[in-house]
């Protein structure tokens, strides 16, 4: 990928699997530096991994004027 700029390619996947790893390989790309360790950022990602996902998305099944109910005329 020949870019004038630089880039930094993650995959959603990657995220979900291994955040431990990827957000901190984002942020050094981010903030344009080689090493997070010992900061409050890297604190922070640790929190949010141990925390973990609040809830997962779950798609809902769309059926036509399902909420009418809640609509007045």
């Amino acid at each position: 990928m020949k870019q004038p700029c630089p880039i930094h390619i993650l995959r959603y996947e990657d995220l979900v699997e291994r955040p431990g790893l990827v957000i901190p390989e984002l942020m050094k790309f981010v903030f344009g530096v080689d090493d997070i360790s010992g900061t409050r950022l890297e604190s922070y990602i640790n929190i949010a991994v141990a925390e973990g996902a609040q809830r997962t998305y779950k798609p809902r099944q769309g059926k036509a004027n399902a909420n009418m109910e809640f609509y007045s005329q």
